[in-house]
Protein backbone atom coordinates (compact mmCIF):
# COMPACT_ATOMS: atom_id res chain seq x y z
CA UNK A 1 0.00 0.00 0.00
CA UNK A 2 2.85 2.40 0.79
CA UNK A 3 5.40 1.52 -1.85
CA UNK A 4 5.82 3.07 -5.24
CA UNK A 5 4.03 1.20 -8.00
CA UNK A 6 6.18 -0.02 -10.87
CA UNK A 7 4.61 0.93 -14.20
CA UNK A 8 5.12 -1.74 -16.86
CA UNK A 9 5.26 -0.50 -20.42
CA UNK A 10 2.36 -1.52 -22.67
CA UNK A 11 3.92 -3.67 -25.42
CA UNK A 12 1.58 -4.98 -28.11
CA UNK A 13 4.20 -6.96 -30.00
CA UNK A 14 2.98 -10.52 -30.56
CA UNK A 15 6.38 -11.97 -29.68
CA UNK A 16 6.31 -10.49 -26.18
CA UNK A 17 2.78 -11.72 -25.57
CA UNK A 18 3.67 -15.23 -26.80
CA UNK A 19 6.63 -15.22 -24.43
CA UNK A 20 4.30 -14.40 -21.53
CA UNK A 21 1.95 -17.20 -22.57
CA UNK A 22 4.82 -19.69 -22.74
CA UNK A 23 6.09 -18.60 -19.34
CA UNK A 24 2.69 -19.38 -17.82
CA UNK A 25 2.33 -22.60 -19.87
CA UNK A 26 -0.85 -21.31 -21.49
CA UNK A 27 -2.19 -21.41 -25.02
CA UNK A 28 -4.64 -19.23 -26.91
CA UNK A 29 -7.40 -21.85 -26.45
CA UNK A 30 -7.22 -21.49 -22.66
CA UNK A 31 -8.14 -17.78 -22.80
CA UNK A 32 -11.74 -16.50 -22.44
CA UNK A 33 -13.56 -15.77 -25.68
CA UNK A 34 -13.33 -11.97 -25.49
CA UNK A 35 -9.67 -11.95 -24.48
CA UNK A 36 -8.83 -14.57 -27.10
CA UNK A 37 -10.39 -12.43 -29.83
CA UNK A 38 -8.43 -9.40 -28.63
CA UNK A 39 -5.27 -11.52 -28.54
CA UNK A 40 -5.77 -12.57 -32.17
CA UNK A 41 -6.37 -8.93 -33.21
CA UNK A 42 -3.27 -7.70 -31.38
CA UNK A 43 -5.21 -5.51 -28.95
CA UNK A 44 -3.82 -7.01 -25.74
CA UNK A 45 -0.47 -5.89 -24.37
CA UNK A 46 2.04 -8.08 -22.57
CA UNK A 47 1.38 -6.17 -19.32
CA UNK A 48 -2.36 -6.86 -19.54
CA UNK A 49 -1.71 -10.53 -20.22
CA UNK A 50 0.52 -10.73 -17.15
CA UNK A 51 -2.21 -9.10 -15.05
CA UNK A 52 -4.82 -11.54 -16.27
CA UNK A 53 -2.71 -14.67 -15.86
CA UNK A 54 -1.38 -13.67 -12.45
CA UNK A 55 -4.92 -13.29 -11.09
CA UNK A 56 -7.14 -15.67 -13.06
CA UNK A 57 -4.77 -18.54 -13.92
CA UNK A 58 -4.01 -19.68 -10.39
CA UNK A 59 -6.19 -20.38 -7.32
CA UNK A 60 -6.75 -16.88 -5.97
CA UNK A 61 -9.71 -15.45 -4.08
CA UNK A 62 -10.44 -13.13 -6.99
CA UNK A 63 -10.69 -16.04 -9.42
CA UNK A 64 -12.99 -17.98 -7.08
CA UNK A 65 -15.17 -14.93 -6.61
CA UNK A 66 -15.35 -14.20 -10.35
CA UNK A 67 -16.39 -17.79 -11.13
CA UNK A 68 -19.23 -17.55 -8.61
CA UNK A 69 -20.63 -14.43 -10.29
CA UNK A 70 -23.00 -14.37 -13.29
CA UNK A 71 -21.37 -14.09 -16.70
CA UNK A 72 -21.82 -10.35 -17.23
CA UNK A 73 -20.56 -9.54 -13.72
CA UNK A 74 -17.59 -11.85 -14.13
CA UNK A 75 -16.62 -10.18 -17.43
CA UNK A 76 -16.90 -6.79 -15.74
CA UNK A 77 -14.60 -7.90 -12.93
CA UNK A 78 -12.03 -9.26 -15.39
CA UNK A 79 -12.12 -6.07 -17.48
CA UNK A 80 -11.67 -3.84 -14.46
CA UNK A 81 -8.86 -5.99 -13.09
CA UNK A 82 -7.04 -5.72 -16.42
CA UNK A 83 -7.33 -1.94 -16.26
CA UNK A 84 -6.40 -1.76 -12.55
CA UNK A 85 -4.82 -4.83 -10.89
CA UNK A 86 -5.66 -3.46 -7.44
CA UNK A 87 -9.39 -3.21 -8.20
CA UNK A 88 -10.43 -6.35 -6.19
CA UNK A 89 -8.46 -5.14 -3.18
CA UNK A 90 -10.02 -1.69 -3.46
CA UNK A 91 -13.49 -3.26 -3.52
CA UNK A 92 -12.78 -5.30 -0.38
CA UNK A 93 -11.27 -2.32 1.44
CA UNK A 94 -14.13 -0.01 0.47
CA UNK A 95 -16.74 -2.51 1.68
CA UNK A 96 -15.06 -3.11 5.05
CA UNK A 97 -14.32 0.58 5.63
CA UNK A 98 -17.84 1.71 4.69
CA UNK A 99 -19.53 -0.99 6.76
CA UNK A 100 -17.39 -0.33 9.84
CA UNK A 101 -17.81 3.45 9.66
CA UNK A 102 -21.56 3.10 9.08
CA UNK A 103 -21.97 0.84 12.13
CA UNK A 104 -19.91 3.27 14.20
CA UNK A 105 -22.12 6.14 13.04
CA UNK A 106 -25.28 4.20 13.87
CA UNK A 107 -23.95 3.46 17.35
CA UNK A 108 -23.28 7.15 17.98
CA UNK A 109 -26.69 8.20 16.67
CA UNK A 110 -28.82 5.55 18.38
CA UNK A 111 -26.70 5.25 21.57
CA UNK A 112 -28.71 3.31 24.20
CA UNK A 113 -31.28 2.30 21.55
CA UNK A 114 -28.64 0.48 19.46
CA UNK A 115 -29.20 -2.89 21.16
CA UNK A 116 -32.90 -2.73 20.36
CA UNK A 117 -32.50 -1.33 16.85
CA UNK A 118 -29.38 -3.21 15.75
CA UNK A 119 -31.22 -4.78 12.80
CA UNK A 120 -32.16 -1.36 11.42
CA UNK A 121 -28.56 -0.25 11.86
CA UNK A 122 -27.30 -3.28 9.95
CA UNK A 123 -29.72 -2.59 7.09
CA UNK A 124 -28.48 1.00 6.84
CA UNK A 125 -24.83 -0.09 6.98
CA UNK A 126 -25.29 -2.79 4.32
CA UNK A 127 -27.16 -0.37 2.06
CA UNK A 128 -24.38 2.20 2.30
CA UNK A 129 -21.71 -0.45 1.71
CA UNK A 130 -23.45 -1.95 -1.32
CA UNK A 131 -24.11 1.49 -2.83
CA UNK A 132 -20.45 2.36 -2.40
CA UNK A 133 -19.41 -0.84 -4.19
CA UNK A 134 -21.83 -0.18 -7.05
CA UNK A 135 -20.55 3.39 -7.48
CA UNK A 136 -16.95 2.18 -7.41
CA UNK A 137 -17.67 -0.52 -9.98
CA UNK A 138 -19.61 1.76 -12.33
CA UNK A 139 -16.91 4.44 -12.35
CA UNK A 140 -13.81 2.22 -12.37
CA UNK A 141 -11.81 2.05 -15.62
CA UNK A 142 -12.48 -1.10 -17.62
CA UNK A 143 -10.95 -2.88 -20.60
CA UNK A 144 -13.52 -4.22 -23.03
CA UNK A 145 -12.65 -5.96 -26.30
CA UNK A 146 -14.86 -6.73 -29.24
CA UNK A 147 -18.14 -6.89 -27.34
CA UNK A 148 -21.23 -6.46 -29.52
CA UNK A 149 -24.88 -6.26 -28.56
CA UNK A 150 -28.11 -6.75 -30.40
CA UNK A 151 -29.23 -3.12 -30.40
CA UNK A 152 -27.35 -0.07 -31.66
CA UNK A 153 -27.93 1.98 -28.51
CA UNK A 154 -26.31 -0.79 -26.42
CA UNK A 155 -23.26 -0.76 -28.68
CA UNK A 156 -23.07 3.02 -28.35
CA UNK A 157 -23.23 2.81 -24.55
CA UNK A 158 -20.53 0.14 -24.41
CA UNK A 159 -18.18 2.41 -26.34
CA UNK A 160 -18.45 5.14 -23.68
CA UNK A 161 -15.82 5.45 -20.93
CA UNK A 162 -16.79 4.57 -17.37
CA UNK A 163 -15.66 8.01 -16.24
CA UNK A 164 -14.68 11.21 -18.01
CA UNK A 165 -11.00 10.80 -17.08
CA UNK A 166 -10.55 7.25 -18.39
CA UNK A 167 -7.64 6.86 -20.79
CA UNK A 168 -8.14 5.73 -24.37
CA UNK A 169 -6.77 2.37 -25.46
CA UNK A 170 -6.79 0.30 -28.67
CA UNK A 171 -10.35 -0.26 -29.93
CA UNK A 172 -11.67 2.38 -27.53
CA UNK A 173 -10.88 5.99 -28.41
CA UNK A 174 -12.63 8.46 -26.12
CA UNK A 175 -13.11 11.93 -27.58
CA UNK A 176 -14.77 14.93 -25.92
CA UNK A 177 -18.22 14.05 -27.19
CA UNK A 178 -18.03 10.54 -25.72
CA UNK A 179 -16.79 11.86 -22.39
CA UNK A 180 -19.69 14.33 -22.15
CA UNK A 181 -22.14 11.57 -23.09
CA UNK A 182 -20.54 9.32 -20.47
CA UNK A 183 -21.00 12.03 -17.82
CA UNK A 184 -24.72 12.33 -18.57
CA UNK A 185 -25.21 8.57 -18.80
CA UNK A 186 -23.39 7.88 -15.54
CA UNK A 187 -25.36 10.62 -13.79
CA UNK A 188 -28.62 8.94 -14.83
CA UNK A 189 -27.26 5.49 -13.98
CA UNK A 190 -26.12 6.51 -10.50
CA UNK A 191 -29.42 8.29 -9.87
CA UNK A 192 -31.24 5.07 -10.70
CA UNK A 193 -28.96 3.18 -8.30
CA UNK A 194 -29.82 5.65 -5.55
CA UNK A 195 -33.55 5.33 -6.18
CA UNK A 196 -33.45 1.52 -6.16
CA UNK A 197 -31.22 1.31 -3.09
CA UNK A 198 -33.33 3.86 -1.21
CA UNK A 199 -36.52 1.99 -2.06
CA UNK A 200 -35.10 -1.34 -0.89
CA UNK A 201 -33.71 0.19 2.29
CA UNK A 202 -37.00 1.96 3.03
CA UNK A 203 -39.01 -1.22 2.44
CA UNK A 204 -36.77 -3.33 4.68
CA UNK A 205 -36.74 -0.71 7.43
CA UNK A 206 -40.52 -0.40 7.29
CA UNK A 207 -40.93 -4.17 7.46
CA UNK A 208 -38.61 -4.44 10.46
CA UNK A 209 -40.36 -1.58 12.23
CA UNK A 210 -43.77 -3.14 11.60
CA UNK A 211 -42.47 -6.44 12.95
CA UNK A 212 -41.27 -4.75 16.12
CA UNK A 213 -44.60 -2.93 16.53
CA UNK A 214 -46.42 -6.24 16.12
CA UNK A 215 -44.45 -7.63 19.05
CA UNK A 216 -45.38 -4.68 21.18
CA UNK A 217 -42.09 -2.79 20.83
CA UNK A 218 -42.24 0.92 21.51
Amino acid sequence: LFRRRIVIQELFNREFIDAVMQEWCKTMISLPAGLRQAYEMGLVSSAQMVRFLSVFSRPTHTRSFSRALPGWLSRGLVGRTLADPSFPHKMAFEFLATFASSVWWEMNIRKERFEQEWDLAVVNALTASCCNLVVLGLLAPCRSYGSTSRFDFQNAIEKLPNNIFEKSYPLREFDLQKRISAFLYKAAELSLVGVVAGSIQGGMSKALSARKDGRGYR
